[in-house]
């Protein structure tokens, strides 16, 4: 109150609003630390190939396949990951295809997660009017955000398309004259396709969102007083939208008879047939405990922060299966319980109908997330920690909880803080050129062990770096092509390399 009463008796003596020096003193460093996460961050994505295990194993691969950067007569999968690249959802590698072509930088796709982030920030922003750069600095307190924003991993990009669908359920349980809007109607449609054909079990989590908006929908549809034939016409949109927002599990139905295959599922007396095996990389210490327990242990971090190399990594799969920690976290407990408890708190004292929907729609995510398959692995989920914080930002508006909202945001930028420097700010930071030296490690074997029309065999994680694609003046003077599998008397890679 006192610093409050310094810079209006500055403002007064420069004829300024008595406010005006306060906003700028306040409003400033929130503003350059969000600008700062967001230039960080797309310095680090544009550095380096992302070489982790998932997007050099199949997320580029794939990418290459689908937009022509490789054919598949110079490329050839492994048999199981040829298996994932029929099945799997094609849209985002052809959007992260996109940005590669754009830009002539295989790098590009490391930035898909960060524009849906972004375009959800921005939705948030101008559909409730919360600042931006305290919903940046929120999202990015969240390990599981953090350590995967700049990555080629999916799970950023579906976890904020799958927010933008949890808020417009939200805002149709609050005013149902909501389906009166053509706009609402779109969001909902286009942000469920973009998180539906994300991953197999992102879709699943899609459609039961969804579903727990149908009740304010019908009774909103009903106040609209149409006739029978419109109410026909918008039935059978609806259907089609959810038609096509689903249109990879309806395929997958009628050719396989499972509409999440690979996947194997078995409920009860429901089995179906799937080529991959069903989870089992949770902490040895759990492989009994129901999965709702393996995710609350998740949640709260228990044994989960070590040991490993960085407190927090992108999946927190980087220690052996045998140890307690393996795949646990990524939440940051704190946080994840400091936002829990905002969130009621706050809604108790504000006492809306906004404040009861979201701690409404807070259990149901609850309620749905938990059983889930792999569900304490916090990367696949994050929609249930970053509808936490930004709910938590959403109600806190109003003058009446302006204590609470300050506090809150100090809890924030006290984890945004932790987690960046136990993690050694690794992740705004540019990597290490692992890539590049694997790329020039590639060339150099090529180059002294490839002769024109061979196929070499490389069965490790890293096979795309010695296509083509990476040494363009060996197959200019030698074309080449490269397998996966079946290698009996081709030139084998080390597997060491």
């Amino acid at each position: 109150a006192r610093l409050q009463e310094f810079f209006a008796s500055i403002n007064s003596r420069r004829g300024w609003p008595p406010s005006r020096l306060w906003t700028m003193c306040a409003g400033t460093p929130p503003t350059l630390l969000a600008l700062v996460l967001v230039v960080a961050t797309t310095r680090r994505a544009l550095s380096g190939i992302d070489v982790s295990w998932d997007a050099i194993a199949y997320h580029l691969p794939f990418i290459a396949l689908r937009t022509g950067f490789v054919a598949p007569s110079e490329y050839h999968l492994a048999a199981w990951l040829q298996t994932c690249y029929d099945t799997f959802p094609p849209l985002y590698d052809v959007l992260r295809g996109l940005l590669w072509k754009v830009s002539g930088r295989v790098e590009a796709v490391n930035l898909f997660g960060l524009i849906s982030l972004l375009l959800t920030v921005l939705y948030v922003r101008f559909r409730y009017a919360v600042s931006v750069n305290w919903i940046l600095i929120g999202l990015f307190a969240i390990p599981a955000v953090q350590t995967a924003v700049a990555s080629a991993y999916v799970d950023v990009a579906a976890n904020a398309y799958l927010l933008i669908v949890v808020l417009s359920v939200c805002e149709v349980w609050i005013d149902n004259a909501r389906v009166r809007s053509w706009g609402w109607w779109l969001t909902v449609f286009l942000a469920s396709f973009m998180a539906a054909n994300s991953k197999l079990q992102i879709g699943v989590l899609t459609y039961l969102i969804l579903a727990a908006g149908a009740l304010p929908v019908a009774v909103g549809v009903s106040k609209l007083d149409l006739s029978r034939a419109a109410l026909t016409v918008r039935g059978a949109f609806v259907a089609l939208a959810l038609a096509t927002i689903g249109y990879v599990y309806i395929d997958h139905l009628i050719r396989y008879g499972n509409p999440f295959f690979p996947i194997r599922i078995s409920i009860g007396w429901i089995h179906l047939h799937g080529t991959s095996p069903e989870i089992d990389w949770y902490p040895a210490y759990l492989a009994k405990a129901p999965e709702a327990w393996r995710w609350l242990l998740s949640v709260v971090e228990y044994q989960a922060l070590g040991p490993r190399l960085l407190t927090y990594s992108n999946g927190m799969g980087d220690v052996p299966a045998t140890l307690p920690s393996a795949r646990m976290g990524g939440f940051f407990g704190l946080l994840a319980f400091a936002s829990v408890a905002a969130l009621f708190l706050t809604a108790s004292r504000l006492r809306t109908r906004r404040a009861y929907v979201f701690v409404g729609m807070f259990i149901y995510l609850t309620a749905i997330i938990a059983p889930m398959p792999a569900s304490f692995e916090s990367r696949y989920y994050q929609v249930w920690m970053t509808f936490a914080v930004v709910g938590c930002l959403i109600l806190m508006q109003p003058d009446t909880v302006t204590q609470t909202r300050n506090m809150y945001r100090v809890v924030l930028l006290g984890s945004l803080l932790f987690v960046s420097s136990v993690t050694g700010f690794t992740y705004f930071l540019n990597p290490a050129p692992v890539a590049q030296q694997l790329i020039q490690n590639a060339d150099e074997w090529l180059q002294a062990n490839v002769a024109k029309g061979d196929t070499i065999c490389a069965t490790n994680r890293i096979s795309l770096l010695f296509a083509p694609l990476f040494h363009p003046e060996v197959e200019a003077e030698r074309p080449y092509s490269v397998r996966s599998d079946h290698c009996a008397d081709l030139k084998q890679v080390p597997t060491d390399m």
